[in-house]
C-alpha cells in the first residue's frame, strides 16, 4: 500500500541567496556532535509517496542493501527570484553522498559503493537545515538498511518512499521490540480470523478496521471495538523508548514498527 502525503511547512522559508542559480558545496556532518545537530530544521511542504506494507515497498525498490555513508555530503542548492519577496529564495536542495555496500539483500550490483541523494540542504543565512524530506540528514559512518530506486536522469539512487525506504540494523533492543510486536500481531490475526470482513457502506457508523493485508472489518459491538483497538495500543506501547532518531526520522509518529518487523522477518539483516 502506498500513499502520497504532503508535509507541513514548519517555518517560513525565506532564504536569501548569495548568488543566483545553483550552488554546490560540501557539508561536513561526520558525527552527532557536529554543528549540523544544532541547526534549526525547516521542513518545506511537498508531495511524497510513502509505503505502509512490505510488499509495496519491496516492489518499489531496484535494490535493497545494507550500507554506510562514506563521505561528507555535497549539496546543490537551487534558488529562484521571487517577486513576492523581492529576492532569490531557495526552491530545491539536494544533498548527495556515497554508501559503502556491506550486503545486498535484493537485486544485484557490481559496485562496492553507490551514490545516494536526499532532498535537503544547509544554508548559511540564516543558518538552517532546509529539508524537503522527513529523513534526518546523512551522517558519515551511519549504517542503514536501504530500499533504493535508481534515477537514471541524475545518475543517483533515492530511498523508496522517502522515509519509508531507510531503516536501522536490528540490534538486541530492536530485535526484542520486534519479537514482542510479532507476538501481538499473531494474537490479533488469530482473533480477526473469526470475524466477518463484510463491510457495507458503513451506513450504521460502524467502526471499520483495516488489517495489514488490506482486509476491512466492521464492528458494532463496543467490546469488539475495544478489543481490536487494544492490539494497536499494545503495539504502540511495545515501541517504548525507541526514538525518532533511531529510525532516522524527525517525528516518532512516522515509525511504522510493523513494516520494520516485516523487513526483518523477510530479510537476513545481520552482518
Amino acid at each position: 500500500m502506498k500513499k502520497t502525503l504532503t508535509t507541513i511547512l514548519s517555518a517560513l522559508l525565506l532564504v536569501t541567496a548569495t548568488g543566483c542559480g545553483d550552488k554546490e558545496t560540501e557539508v561536513t556532518n561526520n558525527n552527532s556532535t557536529d554543528k549540523t545537530s544544532q541547526l534549526e530544521i525547516v521542513k518545506v511542504e511537498g508531495d511524497r509517496v510513502v509505503y505502509y506494507d512490505f510488499d509495496s515497498l519491496d516492489a518499489s525498490a531496484d535494490l535493497v542493501v545494507i550500507g554506510s555513508y562514506k563521505n561528507d555530503s555535497t549539496q546543490n542548492l537551487e534558488y529562484e527570484y521571487s517577486s513576492e519577496f523581492g529576492k532569490d529564495v531557495l526552491v530545491n536542495a539536494v544533498s548527495t553522498n556515497e554508501i559503502e555496500v556491506s550486503k545486498v539483500l535484493k537485486g544485484t550490483t557490481d559496485e562496492d559503493s553507490l551514490k545516494i541523494s536526499q532532498r535537503y540542504g544547509i544554508v548559511d543565512e540564516p543558518y538552517q537545515l532546509v529539508t524537503f524530506s522527513e529523513m534526518t540528514a546523512m551522517e558519515k559512518g551511519d549504517e542503514w538498511i536501504f530500499f533504493l530506486y535508481y534515477d537514471d536522469s541524475n545518475d543517483t539512487y533515492w530511498c523508496s518512499g522517502d522515509y519509508t525506504g531507510r531503516y536501522p540494523l536490528p540490534d538486541d533492543s530492536l530485535t526484542a521490540v520486534c519479537n514482542e510486536v510479532n507476538q501481538i500481531r499473531e494474537e490479533r490475526e488469530n482473533w480477526l480470523s473469526g470475524k466477518q470482513t463484510d463491510v457495507t457502506a458503513n451506513a450504521n457508523n460502524d467502526y471499520v478496521y483495516t488489517s495489514v493485508d488490506g482486509s476491512e472489518y466492521s464492528f458494532t459491538a463496543q467490546a469488539d471495538i475495544d478489543k481490536v483497538k487494544s492490539f494497536d495500543e499494545r503495539i504502540s506501547s511495545a515501541v517504548g523508548e525507541v526514538d525518532a532518531s533511531d529510525f532516522g526520522v524527525y517525528d516518532k509518529n512516522l515509525i511504522n514498527i510493523e513494516l520494520y518487523c516485516d523487513i526483518i522477518n523477510q530479510y537476513d539483516c545481520t552482518l
